[in-house]
């Protein structure tokens, strides 16, 4: 049996004057003392993630790596896809799963995440949009050029986001998963969202980043609130996604650190894209959790305002929180696969 502390800021979520629901956001079970107990692991197995087709790696200006997977040669639209901050790709293999008989599927994870070697340098906003240009450009070199469109959750979804607003068209469509769009200052979920993103980059920074086996980390995420409900063998999955082991010590650390982590739950918060629909220079489905699940999600709210105020095309799953794609795998599957049949043909 293990303990966990919380940051001080973070234990008392009375000072951050968030709804009850909306503050235990985190990756962790939040109390009203400063441990998170994390009691022994449960019995969890995952689906497995079969081998890529062909692997390619993406060498960046700065030295940092970026690994491309291609699954599958169907005729079908490709469809690139990638992950939210902290996580890693193959965490949503319940969803992406879903079109490899149909469609060619590439699948990355942002540098220093997941698959690939961690690196020195710059982890922000900035450099991942720089990156997405050269993910592209190695996707048409590696794979071919053919009709491609994207399937993003959260922070990757707000980067290929900004990244299609600065009129670059390299997908044909985008279809993006309850991404942490923080409004103006004078809108009413301003302070909502500014304030959950401010509780998480607390969080992260320090979170647990060690564990003698990703059992552990698996059942942290089990008790988390905002992560309930995910398909069975999920939360193993995205353990071992996001772990990387140590062969000196024998222990599994966090691939992408804490401290990285925190500094783009940072960059969200004063990162403020409310565009309108129409201003991206392809189609766009946005796809939100619940605003009235009891599985708690500040951008569920965004989205929905996105929708009914900026006139995004919008759909939201009923019940789900942020994770829906891990929640509700069917259910987002078929409305990617729906709008790009209407979109893409």
């Amino acid at each position: 049996m293990r303990s966990y502390a919380l940051p001080e800021e973070d234990a008392n979520s009375r000072r951050f004057l968030l709804p009850a629901k909306i503050v235990q956001t985190a990756f962790v079970c939040y109390h009203e003392t400063k441990n998170c107990r994390l009691f022994s692991a449960h019995p969890m197995s995952s689906p497995s993630i079969p081998s890529p087709d062909v692997t390619h790696t993406v060498f960046l200006d700065d030295g940092a790596e970026i690994i491309l997977r291609r699954y599958s040669r169907a005729s079908g639209t490709r469809l690139v896809v990638s992950h939210g901050n902290g996580c890693a790709v193959d965490g949503y293999f319940p969803y992406w799963q879903k079109f490899l008989d149909d469609h060619e599927v590439v699948v990355f994870d942002f540098r220093n995440c997941g698959q690939n070697p961690a690196h020195v340098g710059a982890h922000d906003y900035p450099i991942f949009l720089k990156d997405m240009t050269a993910v592209y450009d190695s996707i048409d070199d590696a794979f071919g050029k053919r009709s491609q469109a994207g399937a993003f959750h959260s922070m990757s979804a707000r980067i290929n986001l900004k990244y299609a607003l600065e009129g670059n068209r390299r997908l044909d469509a985008l279809v993006v998963f309850d991404p942490p769009m923080v409004p103006p200052e004078d809108h009413p979920l301003h302070e909502l969202l500014h304030s959950e993103e401010r509780v998480l980059w607390r969080w992260a920074a320090g979170r647990p980043a060690v564990f003698d086996d990703p059992s552990e980390l698996a059942d942290l995420y089990a008790k988390s609130r905002m992560l309930s409900g995910w398909v069975d063998g999920t939360y193993d999955l995205m353990a071992r996604a996001v772990l990387r082991q140590d062969t000196a010590d024998g222990k599994w650390h966090l691939v992408c650190s804490g401290a990285r982590e925190s500094n783009i739950y940072r960059q969200n918060a004063a990162l403020n894209i409310w565009p309108h629909g129409d201003d991206f220079p392809i189609p766009v489905l946005l796809v939100g959790g619940d605003p009235e699940s009891d599985i708690p999600s500040a951008p569920a709210h965004a989205c929905r305002a996105l929708g009914s105020e900026m006139g995004w095309r919008y759909e939201s799953v009923p019940g789900t929180g942020h994770f829906l794609q891990l929640q509700e795998p069917d259910a987002c599957a078929q409305l990617t696969k729906s709008f790009l049949i209407e979109k893409l043909g």
